[in-house]
């Protein structure tokens, strides 16, 4: 992401906000949410000061940005809880076929390591 830091840095100023609209309309429609995250928070960091001289002008792109960027987040911690729920599951599946084979074996080890 080194490269992508060089070029945030030196887009003109003027030229932020178009950028900043286009990953909007990315962020909306994309799957590649790191990516647009990332340069994202590049451009707003890096011209920070200009776009805060024009703020009245974009804050309608940042609300956009935000709205995205929240969905973002909470799609991803729907699938994160998913995939805790699942792998909670298969352990105990796991562990309860490793229970049930080391009975039948007359085995007493613990069910997680078998």
């Amino acid at each position: 992401m080194v490269s992508v830091a060089v070029v945030a840095n030196s887009v003109p100023s003027q030229q932020v906000e178009l950028l900043l609209e286009f990953i909007a309309s990315q962020l909306e429609s994309s799957r590649c949410f790191e990516r647009y995250l990332c340069w994202c928070s590049l451009l707003l960091s890096r011209h920070a000061l200009s776009l805060k001289q024009r703020s009245s002008t974009i804050s309608r792109l940042v609300q956009t940005l935000q709205r995205s960027i929240s969905r973002h987040l909470s799609d991803l911690g729907s699938l994160s809880n998913d995939n805790t729920h699942l792998l909670q599951f298969l352990v105990s599946v796991g562990d309860a076929y490793c229970l049930n084979k080391s009975e039948h074996l007359g085995d007493h080890r613990e069910p997680s390591l078998c």
